[in-house]
């Protein structure tokens, strides 16, 4: 998955705020592609950027079934620059409460009540999270560990 932290997305760049698409040959300038914001362990406001459609296509010789899953992108403004981290909601029964707790920490969800996932309606919403580090192929990727209930 190359693109796997990146927010802008394959072949694109952010500049004064639009992305442009780079067309093979074009020169980009430094300040274009920004670096990659390691965040320390630790607690911090996000916002929910976007989020991906996806299906998982289950591992029968391990008990895990194919599901829908949902892709989304928070980002932490933090004095190095933002952050970045990616999150997969597997949309299957058994893991329903992390969907469960993810909107209850961008409220959109009140406790006890029963809810139809709506990750459009997530974009642009802040919560709190716990991230950690995960190490992947020598290079260092943010990971939320756990969405903070308000």
């Amino acid at each position: 998955m190359a693109d796997f932290n990146n927010p802008f997305g394959n072949n694109a760049t952010k500049k004064d705020g639009e992305d442009k698409a780079i067309e093979w040959g074009d020169t980009v300038a430094w300040e274009d592609a920004p670096e990659y914001v390691v965040l320390p362990p630790g607690n911090y406001e996000f916002t929910v950027m976007n989020w991906d459609r996806g299906h998982y296509e289950g591992n029968p010789a391990t008990g895990k079934i194919a599901c829908n899953t949902a892709r989304v992108t928070v980002a932490v403004e933090t004095d190095k620059g933002t952050a970045y981290a990616k999150y997969t909601f597997y949309l299957k029964k058994s893991a329903i409460g992390f969907v469960r707790d993810f909107f209850l920490c961008i409220g959109l969800l009140k406790k006890g009540e029963a809810f139809t996932p709506d990750f459009d309606k997530a974009i642009g919403c802040k919560g709190m999270a716990q991230f950690d580090n995960r190490p992947y192929k020598g290079n260092t990727y943010n990971d939320v560990k756990k969405w903070i209930k308000p």
